[in-house]
């Protein structure tokens, strides 16, 4: 750890190898990257040699890494003995798209369709089933429930009806 480091009270995190991807945009090209370290301010990476005569510094850049996606600024570029170039950014915007956000159980929710409504749509289905076989005479009657789903349904038709009534 640097001076500086122990100084603001932070310190850089090794980036596992699975995570490790990164691309540079430097304004319309792409620059294949190696994330070494990350912390709250900044990143390091390397950039291979056939990549490195790309780099161009004075503008901000944007970085894509598997989880994020942040505006950042070059603060040093060292070129390594094997050819590689190492770079520390610096954070500058975060421009990560908030992750959605998902909704509980709901018949009617404001899901997608593109989400898919598979088990709501078959507990609604098995609702309504169940529903109706209560509702028959045969078995509504034998469990006593069939007269007064029709109670229901009765008083149901009728408010609708005096409401349709005062609207026309």
């Amino acid at each position: 750890m640097s001076d500086t480091d122990r100084a603001s009270g932070f310190f850089r995190c090794p980036v596992q190898n699975d995570q490790s991807r990164a691309v540079i945009y430097i304004g319309c090209g792409r620059i294949p990257a190696v994330l070494q370290e990350t912390s709250i301010d900044g990143f390091t990476l390397t950039v291979a040699p056939k990549h490195a005569s790309r780099v161009r510094l004075g503008r901000p850049w944007l970085l894509k890494t598997r989880a994020e996606k942040v505006e950042v600024h070059a603060e040093w570029l060292f070129h390594a003995p094997k050819g590689q170039v190492q770079l520390g950014v610096r954070r500058l915007r975060d421009l990560t798209p908030a992750p959605a956000e998902k909704s509980g159980w709901s018949l009617f929710g404001s899901r997608r369709a593109s989400q898919g409504n598979t088990a709501e749509l078959v507990f609604a289905g098995l609702v309504l089933v169940i529903f109706l076989i209560m509702s028959l005479p045969g078995i509504g009657e034998q469990l006593g429930t069939a007269p007064r789903i029709r109670a229901a349904v009765e008083s149901v038709v009728q408010t609708l009806t005096v409401i349709v009534r005062g609207v026309i």
